[in-house]
């Protein structure tokens, strides 16, 4: 039986895959609410999360998905210095 070796490589692109579908689904979110003040006057949610906490999210995960993309870059820079 032969076993595995763990690769960097592969969990930050499976990290910056999973980073970007969730930046895609809070910024959907974040172009269809209304705007701030109807939005706290209505007490305005979509899956337990107010407007405040979906931009939370939206703006921790384009942070983490920076910092994910500069170690893919790093780990992958010879396939991309010789593209």
């Amino acid at each position: 039986m032969t076993q595995s070796r763990f690769s960097y490589r592969v969990l930050t692109s499976f990290f910056v895959t999973f980073d970007f579908l969730i930046l895609l689904v809070t910024g959907v979110v974040l172009y269809v609410v209304p705007p701030g003040r109807v939005a706290n006057w209505t007490n305005w949610e979509l899956m337990g999360l107010s407007k405040d906490q979906w931009t939370s999210v939206h703006i921790l995960s384009a942070l983490l998905f920076l910092l994910v993309s500069i170690l893919h870059l790093i780990f992958n820079w010879k396939p991309f210095k010789h593209y």
